[in-house]
């Protein structure tokens, strides 16, 4: 198990060095520099947390997606340990650039045979626009992309005005965990019309979340949720 503390919030990228070497590199410890010493650690348990100072603070992701590839990985915003979100990850390159053309998080071990877990606590997700490429012609989850076989279980969380031109606005996913606790969905957007919020055809649970103004029939999701009464 290793733990790291994410100390600034620029996003500098991994130069392939240790821990000790990409503290020191660009000032401090990025969340895209821990994410590449988390995933490089095998399927170990690896936490990563925010230095108390960071609080309020918005990471704007400037080098595009941010990726989880290895088991066991979580990210902890929840700084003051009160329940609610201290860190806000953005697609946008700056404050109100609206410029995003990546989603924020990608979960995948690129293999559908075996399977991931992430645990993402205490975080805004939010401005994420999944775009066509040459591989796809309309790209799932704005938000947060699940791989087919993995999971991801989001608590205390938002995800906020995520764009997919495919399916799954906040998270899409297909034959995946999604489980959403103590959560807000609001104001993401599915060009598909399927899952404007969430769309996965395997098995999600919910929670005590909040959704809303999410164009695209969310029955995919809502299926199988336990909603708050």
């Amino acid at each position: 198990m290793a733990n790291y503390t994410v100390s600034i919030l620029t996003d500098d990228v991994f130069n392939g060095g240790n821990l000790a070497a990409e503290t020191a590199d660009g000032g401090g410890l990025s969340l895209r520099e821990a994410l590449a010493l988390a995933n490089g650690n095998g399927n170990a348990s690896d936490n990563i947390t925010f230095a108390p100072g960071l609080a309020g603070g918005t990471l704007f992701l400037t080098n595009g997606e941010l990726g989880i590839s290895t088991d066991a990985i979580t990210i902890d915003g929840d700084i003051n340990g009160n329940d609610t979100p201290d860190i806000t990850i953005s697609a946008d390159s700056a404050l109100g650039a609206n410029d995003a053309d990546t989603r924020v998080l990608t979960i995948s071990d690129s293999n559908a045979g075996t399977t991931i877990s992430a645990t993402l606590n205490g975080l805004v997700i939010r401005d994420g626009n999944a775009l066509p490429s040459m591989y796809q012609a309309a790209a799932n989850g704005g938000g947060i992309y699940v791989r087919e076989g993995d999971a991801v279980t989001l608590t205390n969380s938002a995800l906020l005005d995520n764009t997919a031109t495919g399916s799954g606005g906040g998270i899409g996913g297909q034959e995946v965990s999604i489980t959403v606790r103590h959560s807000t969905i609001a104001g993401n957007t599915a060009s598909s019309d399927h899952g404007g919020g969430i769309y996965n055809t395997g098995h999600h649970r919910g929670d005590r979340f909040d959704r809303r103004g999410q164009p695209g029939h969310r029955w995919r999701w809502r299926w199988h949720c336990r909603l708050p009464q």
